[in-house]
């Protein structure tokens, strides 16, 4: 994000942070229209600064890592569920067999 605000300050326009950051957010494609609506909606944009912004997307990011990684564990564990569930099964059927 300080790349852009640094290429927007070289082209000779004086920018506050604010401003800057609300560039920023109206360049962002629609995929962070969620993220964009929810700092707008949460935040003091005209006293917003660009490390504000920054640790907004961080912490969305951090929170989709964790989301991520719960249904990553679910998964396993329904995995290791249904993998028990069928050698119980199948020893069930041995036994039945004798």
């Amino acid at each position: 994000m300080y790349l852009v605000a640094n290429q927007l300050k070289r082209n000779g326009e004086t920018l506050t942070d604010a401003r800057v950051v609300e560039k920023i957010l109206r360049s962002l494609t629609d995929d962070f229209e969620n993220v964009v609506c929810a700092i707008e909606d949460s935040r003091n944009m005209g006293e917003m600064t660009i490390d504000d912004l920054t640790g907004s997307f961080k912490a969305h990011e951090q929170r989709k890592k964790e989301k991520k990684q719960e249904v990553l564990e679910e998964a396993l564990q329904t995995t290791i569920l249904i993998t028990t569930e069928v050698v119980v099964m199948q020893t069930t059927m041995k036994k039945g067999d004798k």
